[in-house]
């Protein structure tokens, strides 16, 4: 994860004064670990317990910006600079631009028998909720569905042998997923995730992707 490299604070550090080692770890130290380092199990502990305080703020902070937007009277256009916008958004903006991608390509598609498309706005924040953990994957493709006019994407990971994940994003809060992997044959598992409506259940979503860490 490189969120602990993009800290606000340069004062961020990790202790690890549960186990009294009496030893500071500053996050600028993070790249020059050696693989040995990481076999201490006392300094892996620190590390690990580090990157979820840093992950869990940065659902939090987007949590927070998803939860005040008002987009009662916007459209998508609307929406998406707001988002693009934000500070933190900027990890964010190659997946506003696959977002943006996925509308002009459907509209292309699609131009002769519906003109162009005006996604709802409940589509839209659906997706972008999810931020943080989709716009890490930068090989995912995004997609709109025609069928169930909501935003879709897949993650091929076909080349470490991990498979293929497809997800649709509801707009009631339901994630609608399908997991393929050639294993002895093929595996697929497909299935509903309900998140629900507080945007605090979003992080929820990581564990979708852990089926392809086998």
């Amino acid at each position: 994860m490189k969120y602990i490299n993009h800290c606000d604070s340069e004062d961020y550090y990790i202790t690890n004064d549960s186990i009294d080692l009496g030893v500071r770890y500053d996050v600028s130290d993070y790249n020059k670990l050696e693989l040995n380092d990481l076999r201490d199990p006392d300094l892996f502990k620190v590390l690990g317990r580090a990157f979820v305080v840093v992950e869990n703020s940065v659902w939090e902070s987007w949590n927070d910006d998803v939860k005040t937007l008002d987009c009662s009277g916007d459209g998508y256009e609307s929406i998406l600079k707001h988002y693009e916008s934000l500070e933190l958004s900027g990890e964010f903006l190659l997946f506003f631009k696959k977002i943006r991608s996925a509308i002009s390509v459907y509209n292309r598609e699609y131009e002769f028998c519906t003109g162009d498309l005006e996604p709802s706005l409940q589509a839209i924040v659906q997706l972008i909720r999810y931020a943080p953990e989709l716009a890490a994957k930068k090989d995912a493709q995004i997609y709109f569905d025609k069928k169930s006019e909501c935003f879709g994407l897949i993650y091929k990971q076909t080349k470490k042998s991990k498979g293929t994940l497809n997800l649709i994003v509801k707009t009631n809060n339901e994630i609608i997923f399908s997991f393929v992997r050639k294993v002895s044959g093929v595996v697929k598992v497909t299935g509903r995730a309900y998140i629900g409506d507080s945007l605090d259940n979003s992080i929820a979503i990581k564990s979708l992707f852990k089926m392809m860490e086998w």
